[in-house]
């Protein structure tokens, strides 16, 4: 038989045992958690930002004096750019009546709600526009990105020098989970550790060549 000290002792040691592995066990599934959020930013992030890659990389170089040349620019805390891309009539809204493969994409961002959106103007209603002598107008935003706490951008002349005629456009951008831009936006903001962060940096270099 035991002794009540006996049982006493086994009981602690239970107990530290039992405290050790919850502790560890608690741990291993924070970490877990945290690397499930950071691959699900990483992939929701990557979809929509693939496509602005994919859209620098099919721009229509066009001269100063077209309308549809390139626009980069920042109001206010917002961004928008705007320019020409070649897209298959496979890639446009099926119930137009398109003409071409050339189509005009917007995009904004939005830093109050931490949005990147896009409208792609389709081939008609682009060579409407530029009869008309005007840059296509946006219409039917769609949300391409979330919780994206910056967008920041430079733009380049032939030279590589930073420059209101572009050449070339270089753009960063940083997304995180919800939780964390909700933490962001507190007053005062909560600022999670870098090690425990989900926050991802994207980074998008184009040449947006102009003709003579």
């Amino acid at each position: 038989a035991f002794t009540l000290l006996e049982l006493m002792v086994s009981s602690a040691l239970i107990s530290i045992v039992m405290v050790v592995l919850l502790t560890a066990t608690s741990a291993s599934l924070g970490m877990w958690r945290g690397a499930e959020q950071r691959i699900s930013v990483d992939r929701e992030a990557r979809n929509g930002i693939s496509l602005i890659a994919d859209d620098l990389a099919n721009i229509l170089p066009v001269g100063d004096a077209s309308p549809l040349r390139p626009v980069f620019r920042k109001e206010g805390n917002d961004f928008v750019m705007a320019f020409p891309v070649l897209r298959p009539t496979d890639y446009q809204n099926p119930d137009a009546d398109n003409v071409g493969d050339v189509c005009y994409v917007h995009y904004r961002y939005i830093n109050s709600e931490k949005k990147i959106y896009r409208s792609q103007i389709d081939s008609k209603a682009t060579f409407d526009a530029i009869a008309l002598g005007s840059p296509p107008a946006p219409s039917d935003y769609e949300m391409l990105a979330d919780n994206v706490t910056f967008l920041e951008y430079n733009t380049y002349d032939a030279n590589g020098r930073e420059s209101a005629d572009v050449h070339t456009v270089s753009l960063g951008i940083g997304v995180v989970d919800k939780q964390e831009r909700e933490n962001l936006e507190r007053d005062p903001p909560v600022v999670t550790p870098p090690s425990k962060s989900t926050e991802r940096f994207f980074s998008i270099h184009a040449v947006v060549a102009r003709s003579p």
